[in-house]
């Protein structure tokens, strides 16, 4: 879902196609304290996404060469076997790490979000709405 500018020919296909649910407008909307607090945690969140992301494409990266993996333990001897167990085991200390973050993460946001939830104005909630939304076009 983009958000259109505020330049003029973005204002004539808003008036035009304001029907439509993917045409929404960005007006440049200042969030309350408490909004800019929960905005700024889910810059944290962001991070750990990104951090997710690259250990994503490092796993791919390393499953696309099995076959090449499995010539060389069968050539040669037992430490490059030992050297991919524990490239294994690093691998899932870091995803244990991942999860760790994003379990520390959610627990410290839902709190926070709890308990000023009734603080928050319809604005805050739009601008934190599209921010999770942009976060999770990533994945």
């Amino acid at each position: 879902m983009g958000f259109m500018g505020n330049n003029p020919i973005d204002n004539q296909l808003t008036k035009y196609l304001h029907f439509l649910p993917f045409v929404e407008k960005n007006i440049n909307i200042k969030p309350s304290e408490k909004g800019a607090q929960l905005i700024d945690d889910l810059k944290t969140y962001d991070i750990i996404i990104n951090h997710h992301i690259k250990i994503d494409s490092y796993l791919d990266a390393k499953q696309s060469k099995p076959i090449v993996k499995n010539l060389l333990i069968k050539i040669l001897n037992q430490d490059i076997q030992k050297e991919l167990i524990d490239e294994k085991i690093t691998d899932i200390d870091s995803l244990k790490a991942l999860t760790k973050q994003y379990e520390s993460w959610s627990k410290i946001w839902r709190a926070q979000a709890d308990s000023i939830k009734d603080e928050l104005t319809a604005n805050d909630l739009n601008l934190i709405k599209s921010e999770i939304k942009r976060i999770y076009k990533k994945l």
